[in-house]
């Protein structure tokens, strides 16, 4: 599998139109700010009393993506490792604290990761990339019972850094990524699929550059984008909404090394990321309206270690964010979750002893903590309730 730094690395020709990127981006603004207060290193507390435990059980190989879906249920998928290839798999935790873990092989020697879990009515679907010859859809029901598995591809081959996900408003599948054909600069592609895996229809929006870092809100997708393939190149941030593209930018005066999106209730987009022309790396939160200008802009606090953006949600005081934190003396990594009000300012933070490794469903959380070689599946349920018990 390709990946990122690969990726970047490819070399080619695709130069974007100057227009792509428009007279705004060198535009200045001058309500961006940065927070004022520094975060010292925080010490570990004790989370048992704050975040109440819906599961927690061993998992198979390495996770990649995590689907809580009800009532304390919980898929995740990801790879056994096998050498240079390996055994992607599917594992299911019920209320009953049953374990089923279906693995799947293809007819291809490389076999990748599943690497997205999305709701279709009342099935799940779970994304495989296989080699270099499509992707294959997994639909199973909700207590893990295998309906169907189907191959679906782009133009005969696979999408990188690909996100499957449904609109809110019916049950198409869209999978959005990366074409991983000897074009490195068509743009980021976007293929729509019957319930079935069959392709409907497909687009690429901004065609000369190369996309990375999809992520998917609501009825909005993101990219980051570069003119080249090198990865030293002026990087900024793609928008479509439902089937246009909003904006193709830069951001001003900032390179986005990685982002996370919300989809807000006002329509703007708040992207969380890292500014990758500093050193260290300094992160940020920002407000952008449906034209891309920066409503405010604040860069975070960080502690004295590498911090890694997951997520990032609403929330009654305005957002919270998840991320996963380095030290710089090498000790195990650990979260750091941030209160944002609605202007951007830092109100708090809480650090705990667990690693964030997937998403959010609704107001849920999901970490994941080391345990011997196998790591371990913790669901906290509801950010904003820190008194939340099980099912509650």
């Amino acid at each position: 599998m390709v990946t990122r730094r690969q990726f970047l690395g490819v070399a080619g020709t695709g130069v974007a139109a100057m227009g792509l990127w428009g007279p705004r981006a060198h535009k200045q603004y001058s309500n961006i700010k940065p927070s004022p207060t520094p975060i010292d290193n925080p010490q570990l507390p004790d989370t048992a009393d704050r975040w109440p435990e819906l599961g927690k059980w061993n998992l198979p190989g390495d996770p990649h993506c995590v689907l809580p879906t009800d009532e304390g249920r919980c898929f995740v998928g990801g790879k056994i490792e096998q050498g240079s290839n390996g055994t992607s798999y599917v594992a299911f935790r019920g209320t009953q604290a049953d374990t089923v873990v279906h693995k799947f092989n293809t007819e291809s020697s490389r076999i990748e990761s599943i690497t997205d879990l999305t709701l279709v009515g009342d099935s799940v679907i779970a994304l495989q990339t296989i080699g270099d010859t499509g992707h294959r859809l997994i639909r199973l029901t909700r207590d893990a019972q295998i309906q169907s598995m189907t191959k679906t591809h782009w133009r005969e081959t696979p999408l990188w850094d690909q996100q499957l996900f449904t609109r809110p408003a019916d049950d198409e599948l869209l999978l959005a990524g990366v074409p991983a054909d000897s074009k490195w600069n068509e743009g980021l592609a976007v293929v729509q699929l019957t319930a079935d895996g069959t392709p409907q229809w497909s687009r690429t929006y901004g065609n000369g550059v190369n996309p990375f870092n999809v992520r998917y809100s609501g009825q909005t997708l993101a990219a980051n984008v570069q003119r080249h393939t090198d990865s030293g190149s002026p990087t900024a941030l793609m928008v479509v909404r439902g089937n246009e593209l909003l904006y193709h930018r830069r951001i001003p005066g900032r390179k986005i090394f990685d982002i996370r999106l919300v989809d807000d209730s006002d329509g703007d987009v708040v992207v969380v990321g890292k500014i990758s022309d500093q050193n260290p790396e300094q992160g940020y939160i920002a407000r952008l309206d449906k034209s891309g200008d920066p409503q405010w802009w604040r860069t975070l606090p960080e502690p004295d270690q590498s911090t890694t953006f997951m997520s990032i949600i609403e929330s009654e005081e305005g957002y919270r964010i998840q991320t996963i934190a380095t030290p710089e003396s090498k000790g195990p990594d650990y979260s750091i979750e941030m209160a944002i009000d609605s202007s951007g300012e830092v109100q708090g933070f809480q650090s705990y002893p667990m690693t964030v490794f997937g998403g959010q469903f609704g107001e849920n959380s999901v970490f994941v903590t080391e345990s011997g070689d196998q790591p371990q599946l913790l669901q906290y349920r509801d950010m904003n309730r820190p008194d939340a018990g099980e099912n509650e």
